[in-house]
């Protein structure tokens, strides 16, 4: 029973689905190494023995007649089993998934309408905004550092660069001076 408590509290923290699998493989491979262990060392004569051996009979439920009834241990078992699932459920995996969730609402939300990068030379972190929507404005000190780096900028992989940037990647008449955007074709 315990190894069963920690293989869910194990499996109740894993992230991924392929970790999960063979998490959860691993936990079925300790809970059936008795059996593996048992089919390994116990003679076969014991072992045929135990198979014939009859089944106990078990007392009558209710008034000696009818047998068929769930049974009071069934149902305290039926009734623990609910009682696991629903505490698991509370105490692990409700927290565990809004950890998650909370990392998501972290890293996801706000401005997220920017690209960040360290620089690893000098260690300076370097930001700029990042265009996904038909409103950006280029400023003109970019447009100058396309014009300074003559970038190859082209159309590929569903992505159409404005026509302005490539007009300034392929600038052959570079003056240094800032450029605005606006007097581009």
């Amino acid at each position: 029973v315990a190894v069963l408590i920690v293989g869910i509290q194990w499996l109740a923290v894993t992230a991924s689905m392929a970790d999960l699998l063979l998490n959860a493989l691993a936990l079925v491979f300790i809970l059936e190494i008795d059996d593996l262990i048992y089919s390994v060392f116990v003679p076969h004569r014991a072992s045929n023995m135990i198979t014939h051996l009859s089944p106990l009979q078990l007392p009558a439920v209710g008034n000696g007649n009818n047998t068929t009834g769930l049974g009071v241990l069934a149902s305290v078992k039926i009734l623990v089993i609910a009682v696991m699932l629903s505490l698991i459920y509370v105490f692990m995996l409700i927290p565990f998934y809004g950890r998650i969730s909370q990392a998501m609402d972290i890293l996801c939300s706000g401005n997220v309408n920017f690209v960040a990068y360290e620089n690893p030379v000098t260690g300076i972190v370097e930001a700029t905004t990042s265009n996904n929507s038909a409103s950006f404005h280029w400023r003109s000190a970019d447009i100058t550092v396309l014009e300074m780096a003559g970038p190859n900028i082209k159309g590929a992989h569903g992505w159409n660069p404005d026509n302005r940037l490539v007009t300034a990647s392929a600038a052959t008449n570079i003056s240094g001076r800032i450029i605005p955007w606006t007097e581009l074709p």
